[in-house]
């Protein structure tokens, strides 16, 4: 009884958590020119600025999600992407530019909005996706601000473009991605910011990553828990592991036969000693 109690008790602070994230957006899901795109936005119709959110390799727009949850909760309509072979694109990933059509797909539907400002559009990318967004940003000047965290390559960056651009590097990353940062954060409207305490991945849930990304984009505002869809889900699946329990026994009844049974009896154990040395 009380591990079903405790499993119940995880479950709801689960589906709190999950439940509670993004509340009072609204969300949808559309495919443009075969390029899957999850959109959040605020409840207001009045225009917004626009952010296009793209992920690393092997990510997808569910990983990126909570950037959703804290761009939207600030004013921006944010359109989260799919790159090809990634989620639920079924189109292949042959270079940099698909990654780059990909983009041009969401920058383009983003701007066709009527809820959107199309002078005030931009980018955010994560490990691939930062590449990818900086490339755009500097060949694209009508990108109001872009935002590289885990960039992995600067090689061939403009000094001057893309234009307000912010690079997010975690403390744990190898010194490769730091160093990646540093060079192309020399230049006029950057900024890098190391993000202390975290590495590749846990850097898209630092509390810290996302008050930097609002901070860049936009004015001050407080900024929901990047990592609320992540522990609700957590502790969802360990109230379903929990729970397991006391179902299995409410079904199949206590365990009986289980144990296994060790011929341990010393008068017999020492009638096997005695044969064998007399053999």
């Amino acid at each position: 009884m009380a591990v079903a109690v405790v499993a119940v008790v995880l479950a709801a602070a689960g589906i709190w958590l999950v439940g509670g994230a993004g509340v009072g957006l609204r969300r949808s899901h559309t495919s443009v020119d075969g390029v899957p795109l999850d959109v959040v936005r605020p409840a207001s119709g009045a225009r917004h600025p626009g952010v296009v959110v793209a992920h690393g390799f092997a990510g997808s727009a569910r990983l990126m999600a909570p950037f959703g949850d804290t761009l939207a909760s600030r004013g921006y309509v944010v359109v989260l992407l799919d790159f090809a072979g990634h989620g639920a694109s079924t189109a292949k990933l042959s270079g940099d530019d698909v990654l780059q059509h990909d983009l041009d797909v969401a920058v383009t539907y983003l701007r066709s909005r009527p809820d959107v400002d199309p002078a005030r559009i931009s980018l955010v990318g994560h490990s691939m996706g930062a590449g990818a967004v900086t490339r755009y940003g500097a060949d694209h000047d009508d990108i109001a601000a872009t935002v590289a965290i885990s960039l992995p390559d600067a090689t061939g960056l403009p000094a001057d473009r893309p234009k307000h651009l912010l690079l997010l590097v975690g403390g744990l990353e190898f010194p490769q991605f730091r160093a990646v940062a540093r060079e192309a954060g020399d230049g006029r409207d950057r900024s890098v910011v190391t993000v202390p305490g975290v590495e590749h991945i846990s850097i898209l849930y630092a509390p810290r990553t996302h008050r930097e990304v609002a901070r860049w984009l936009g004015p001050d505002a407080p900024t929901p828990v990047p990592f609320r869809r992540a522990a609700g889900a957590g502790l969802l699946l360990l109230a379903f592991l929990i729970g397991m329990y006391p179902l299995v026994r409410l079904v199949l009844g206590p365990p009986r036969g289980l144990r296994p049974r060790l011929a341990l009896d010393p008068p017999l154990l020492g009638l096997r000693r005695w044969r064998r040395c007399s053999g």
